[in-house]
């Protein structure tokens, strides 16, 4: 009779070799393909047309419409912006913008390729045939968390360039979020503007890496830095975010499809502030927070355990909010008072798209 553990090691390698087998499969999958294409067009392709969100919300839908221009190296230009953010010199407000454009990246809110090893683990993902999208024909991938049964993204993808040219977003529960879609694009300009920033070049952030072991001193001397979020949310880079005289940390997750950028800062929100500068108080699941409203991608600011979090994604709302509630949370502020500095100088340095 043979050796118990004989059986075990022959089992172990049968489920080994196996494994090996699933991951080549998965290696070879078709839409692996045009993925890897829509993430390169993203980075090198130059493009203009004219984009067109359109957002779900309980009051119904809104729409806005910008130009936008990709550069061969990547580099976004949009006619106007698309959401706000608070900033403040001296006594002046003045709002920075988000580059909507990057809502047809995938990466999405950061210039970063799509973690194809990370989305296959939480998503089903499958081609469904061909569709007309912005005047060309487009491969449509469809993504579904793995043993749900609603579609979660679809994403329009065009065959002869590889720009991701259309982008449906649904609830868990198969409503949908945001369309984001090209409604006209010029594969091949030749006059396209450079690209300068509109932030104020006095008070432009710096922006240094923070490595993982000093991401462990910051955790013993009171930020919050989680390794992972809830839905699979892993942190995959981290810098700090500084103008001088304050900082903040900048904390990229990606579940491979989506992008969530957290910032913390020392102090809690300026209540009065944020409102003066567009801001609405609300709810994000159990969060209290205050909500650019139409803003693209999504912008959320609230205070928890003596520290600020500003957290802007492409995800949407139930998945932000179940990931967000992992980070600390006050009770509502009252917004009829100030309430410490807080985003006195957001402006400063709150600024993803460096």
């Amino acid at each position: 009779m043979r050796p118990r553990w004989v059986g075990l090691v022959a089992l172990g390698a049968t489920l080994l070799a196996f494994s090996g087998v699933q991951a080549d499969a998965d290696e070879r999958q078709p839409w692996r393909e045009v993925l890897e294409r829509a993430v390169e067009a993203g980075r090198d392709r130059a493009y203009r047309g004219q984009l067109v969100v359109v957002s779900f919300g309980a009051h119904g839908p809104t729409v806005d419409q910008f130009s936008v221009s990709q550069g061969a190296d990547g580099s976004l230009v949009t006619d106007r912006t698309g959401s706000w953010l608070l900033g403040q010199r001296g006594d002046e407000s003045f709002f920075g913008d988000h580059q909507t454009g990057t809502l047809l990246r995938l990466g999405a809110v950061e210039r970063t390729g799509l973690l194809l090893h990370r989305l296959a683990r939480k998503y089903e993902v499958s081609l469904d045939g061909a569709a007309d999208a912005a005047g060309g024909a487009a491969a449509v991938v469809v993504l579904r968390e793995r043993g749900a049964p609603h579609v979660r993204e679809r994403l329009y993808v065009d065959r002869h360039t590889g720009l991701l040219v259309r982008r449906e977003t649904y609830r868990a529960d198969g409503q949908p979020v945001r369309l984001a879609t090209l409604t006209s694009v010029d594969r091949t300009p030749t006059d396209l503007p450079p690209v300068e920033s509109s932030w104020p070049r006095e008070v432009r952030p710096t922006h240094a890496p923070v490595s993982r072991r000093s991401v462990r001193i910051l955790r013993e001397v009171g930020w919050v830095v989680p390794d992972e979020l809830p839905g699979a949310f892993h942190l995959v880079d981290a810098s700090a975010v500084g103008d001088g005289e304050g900082s903040s940390l900048h904390l990229f997750y990606s579940d491979g499809l989506y992008t969530l950028s957290v910032y913390e800062q020392h102090g809690t929100p300026d209540g009065q502030a944020l409102l003066a500068q567009g801001a609405q108080p609300g709810r994000l699941g159990r969060l209290h927070v205050f909500r650019f409203p139409r803003a693209q991608p999504d912008a959320y600011v609230w205070g928890g355990g003596g520290l600020t979090f500003t957290a802007v994604s492409d995800v949407a709302p139930d998945a932000v909010a179940e990931a967000l509630e992992a980070l600390p949370h006050d009770p509502p502020p009252s917004v009829l008072r100030r309430v410490g500095r807080g985003l006195r100088r957001v402006g400063t340095w709150l600024w993803p798209f460096h």
